[in-house]
């Protein structure tokens, strides 16, 4: 996983193992994680989203976990939050946590012409080469119109992370 800071935002590319952990060391809460862009779907990159999402709620996000990636990614998550249904009502029962707006989600599934904006951040995402999974993407993140840095993912040679890396 990767943290990205601006001064309105914090999001992660990518939920591998220990992301929470890794958050805690750098004094951030789960709960202050606006969004996670996925880059593909191989475990070690998404194998903490349950955990982050349920450490937010935790940690008191009272706004939807919202995740973008590739297509595929809703079922995954889907399909996690049902293995973990019956330890989830236990918790929301117990806990009495101050808010259940922390336990919904937004997944959208992006392709290489979607374009992202959230506040002072517009991300584009790259298609790159790490066959066998497809799609696989980098992403083309521009902060405030200033400062702009291409992310590459998994991939061997790219023309396209290339393309989009020039004058970055």
């Amino acid at each position: 996983s990767t943290l990205i800071s601006s001064e309105n935002l914090n999001f992660l590319i990518d939920a591998g193992s220990g992301v929470t952990q890794r958050l805690s060391e750098c004094s951030i809460l789960p709960s202050e994680i606006d969004f996670i862009l996925i880059t593909h779907l191989h475990s070690d990159h998404i194998v903490d989203l349950y955990q982050l999402f349920i450490s937010g709620w935790h940690t008191g996000r009272d706004i939807p976990f919202k995740i973008y990636g590739p297509k595929g990614i809703k079922k995954y998550f889907e399909t996690i939050l049902e293995a973990y249904k019956q330890e989830l009502n236990l918790r929301k029962d117990w806990e009495a946590r101050p808010n259940m707006d922390g336990l919904t989600y937004e997944i959208f599934e992006i392709d290489t012409k979607s374009l992202i904006y959230i506040n002072d951040i517009e991300i584009t995402p790259i298609e790159v080469n790490h066959l066998p999974v497809e799609p696989a993407f980098g992403y083309k993140i521009t902060i405030n119109k200033t400062k702009t840095f291409v992310y590459s993912g998994d991939t061997s040679y790219s023309k396209n992370l290339e393309d989009a890396s020039n004058n970055v």
